[in-house]
């Protein structure tokens, strides 16, 4: 076995925490969907996909680790409305984040975007509570409402390494948010 099946674990609410072995290179669509007691979950060194809608509605959780650096792309609604997660910090493989992934996660503050990712989808982010983000020039392509709808309290920064808007990066990538205050040509 090399992968977690399509649901394996879907809709198993007493499911607090589990181990999955380090020879499991795919974590499949929907495999902890509506696990609403896990709390945790540390992602192999192997793994190089998450399905999508794995850990969706995944609302006890707080922590996700990322052991390795071999996760390419994180599926569509991936983590959405896991409303208790309140940062994470991506492995430098990373290349994709699929639309929806962090959508409705309104505790999410804190995110590190590696240097790398190239595809940012359509309201990955929306409705989170980010203040500050560091996009990298990297990224070449933000879907339409990727940081859509943010509901922290205080401004936001979005900071751009690129010196303009990319011509691949949706008119309305930040469209709702309009107090959100863009610094093009970031360096750290």
């Amino acid at each position: 076995m090399s992968s977690l099946e399509d649901s394996v674990f879907a809709y198993c609410h007493a499911l607090q925490s589990i181990e999955i072995p380090k020879n499991i290179t795919k974590i499949g669509n929907s495999a902890f969907n509506y696990c609403v007691s896990l709390e945790s979950i540390s992602i192999p060194s192997e793994i190089t996909s998450i399905g999508h809608g794995a850990f969706c509605n995944c609302s006890s959780l707080e922590t996700v680790i990322f052991q390795g650096n071999k996760l390419v792309s994180i599926g569509y609604y991936a983590f959405s409305n896991c409303v208790s997660l309140k940062s994470i910090s991506f492995p430098k493989s990373l290349r994709s984040l699929e639309h929806n992934v962090f959508e409705g996660c309104k505790s999410l503050q804190d995110i590190t975007l590696p240097r790398g990712l190239e595809y940012i989808g359509d309201y990955a982010f929306s409705q989170c509570q980010i203040f500050n983000v560091v996009i990298p020039s990297t990224v070449t392509k933000v879907g339409k409402y990727a940081f859509d709808g943010l509901v922290s309290l205080s401004s936001v920064t979005i900071c751009c390494e690129v010196s303009s808007k990319p011509s691949d990066w949706d008119n309305e990538w930040c469209w709702y948010y309009s107090k959100a205050t863009i610094i093009w040509g970031y360096i750290e």
